[in-house]
């Protein structure tokens, strides 16, 4: 049986535990078979916040974790784009953070490409506080445990 299905939403809040919230406007649609969907399209996600200061629970693989999840096969080709007021905080740094992701491929091991600006921020080394006022997290084809971006600062 083949697929035609088109999801859209506007300025709709996620939200999960208190670790990542956000709000998203989503256009998408899947396509394919039942067994084996393809989902494309575009996230715009604003007012967002990533926090892991308090969260230890969080799985190692974020992938492996949502391919138990998500029990099927299939594909996805989702641009994400991260707004200007998108904060990601640890224990180790505060960021504002900006930019395109493309989240691509199986939907049991997905590969992260593009890039995030570092709009502002601080980052703790060595019990000190550094200042970040530009910078760039750069992700290339990172999949499950190795999302190892590089960052220019």
């Amino acid at each position: 049986q083949d697929l035609d299905i088109n999801l859209w939403s506007n300025d709709q809040e996620i939200l999960y535990q208190d670790i990542f919230k956000a709000q998203a406007n989503l256009n998408a649609k899947i396509t394919g078979s039942f067994t084996s969907p393809h989902l494309k399209g575009t996230l715009a996600l604003s007012r967002g916040e990533l926090n892991w200061k308090e969260n230890k629970d969080i799985p190692s693989d974020p992938f492996k974790f949502l391919s138990k999840l998500i029990n099927i096969k299939g594909n996805l080709d989702l641009e994400v784009r991260v707004l200007d007021d998108f904060i990601a905080k640890t224990n180790d740094f505060n960021l504002k953070l900006g930019g395109n992701l493309k989240v691509q491929g199986d939907l049991s091991a997905p590969k992260l490409n593009g890039e995030l600006d570092i709009k502002q921020g601080y980052i703790a080394f060595l019990d000190k506080k550094f200042r970040v006022s530009s910078g760039k997290v750069i992700f290339s084809d990172s999949s499950g445990k190795d999302i190892r971006p590089s960052s220019e600062l």
